[in-house]
């Protein structure tokens, strides 16, 4: 069979196929990364009582990525959940917060599934750092 017709339609669904599982798999490995540190990911850290320090952010939030950059470069165990504080309830009740008390960008550490520091709506590194610093001894059990 060299029909050259269904040889050229072959060819086109295969490539057109090939495109198809290429986009999905790139769209899939970018939801899953963007996503891993979810609220369900949050609540069970705090059921299993560890230490982990908690950045909750927003998309377009400029100290938030400066935070979040210089927590991997410290190479800080993290979690992040965005700014939808209506939708993880459960954790700010394990928490002991309400939603009222969460501003972008709020800094969380815990320690044994308990909040033990937080800080609300830094505005610059230097903040940034500065808590990083006071509260060191704490963060050095979160090092990977």
């Amino acid at each position: 069979m060299k029909d050259p017709e269904f040889i050229e339609l072959r060819n086109r669904f295969l490539f057109g196929l090939v495109v198809a599982i290429v986009f999905a798999a790139s769209f899939f490995l970018l939801f899953f990364n963007r996503f891993k540190n979810s609220r369900a990911n949050v609540l069970s850290a705090l059921n299993q009582k560890e230490t982990f320090f908690l950045l909750v952010r927003e998309e377009s939030c400029n100290i938030c990525d400066t935070m979040e950059a210089e927590l991997k470069k410290e190479k800080i165990s993290y979690k992040v959940l965005e700014d939808r504080a209506n939708e993880y309830p459960e954790v700010l009740t394990k928490l002991n917060l309400k939603e009222s008390s969460i501003q972008i960008p709020t800094v969380i550490i815990i320690e044994d599934g308990k909040m033990s520091v937080n800080m609300v709506g830094m505005k610059t590194k230097k903040e940034f750092l500065s808590f990083l610093e006071v509260h060191s001894e704490r963060i050095e059990k979160m090092k990977k």
